[in-house]
């Protein structure tokens, strides 16, 4: 399937699904970075006069908390505030970027037919760019974030589209991807072992943990 026929199947849903992301977050805990560079393959429209290549992150989290679309096989997830959010530059046009990010997971070719899919995308009011991930349907069951070792299996394909209208306007092949998790910040880290040490204080001397049997 080429890529504009792709992009047009995700496009459809990633648009309608978009506006839901004002309404109710997850509950964060473990948030991951998408860094990406890629080459325009197709521009039309308000990026036409694009120059060269695009790069850009997003920041999404990989537990998936409420999920907003209520499908079985479809999962829309959104995310906003810091460290939340996306920037995206695009030689000869500019930069985009917001403080809120939207997850769609479809399974079983519910989003594209034939494929499982996974999606982070962000809007500045005006303009979508988002990463569209595909693969088999065999790549993950249900509608939850995929672990990060299924995404790096996927393909993936950026995408800016019109907002308004829906067009898509700019398609980019990307030369490089990673994605990581972010690290818990220091005070996360010193709650935690604060915590361990009451529970070492807590017990009694000379008292032995129980045993659990699997």
């Amino acid at each position: 399937m080429k890529m504009q026929t792709i992009a047009s199947y995700l496009t459809m849903s990633a648009m309608i699904l978009l506006g839901t992301l004002a309404y109710g977050q997850a509950s964060h805990a473990a948030p991951v970075t998408v860094t990406f560079t890629g080459t325009v393959t197709n521009k039309s429209g308000d990026f036409a006069g694009a120059t060269g290549p695009v790069s850009g992150t997003f920041i999404y989290d990989s537990v998936a908390g409420d999920d907003l679309n209520g499908s079985a096989s479809i999962g829309l997830y959104s995310f906003a505030g810091d460290p939340y959010g996306f920037s995206v530059q695009v030689d000869g046009f500019g930069s985009l970027d917001g403080t809120s990010t939207l997850v769609q997971v479809g399974d079983d070719g519910a989003v594209l037919p034939g494929s499982d899919t996974f999606q982070v995308a962000g809007t500045d009011g005006i303009y979508q760019s988002r990463i569209d991930w595909t693969g088999p349907t065999s790549t993950f069951s249900g509608d939850g974030i995929p672990d990060l070792s299924v995404i790096l299996t996927m393909n993936p394909l950026f995408v800016i589209t019109n907002f308004s209208s829906g067009q898509t306007e700019l398609l980019a092949s990307l030369d490089s991807l990673s994605v990581s998790a972010v690290p818990l910040p220091a005070a996360a880290w010193l709650l935690g072992s604060g915590l361990l040490a009451l529970v070492g204080i807590r017990r009694k001397p000379g008292s032995r943990a129980p045993r659990h049997c699997l």
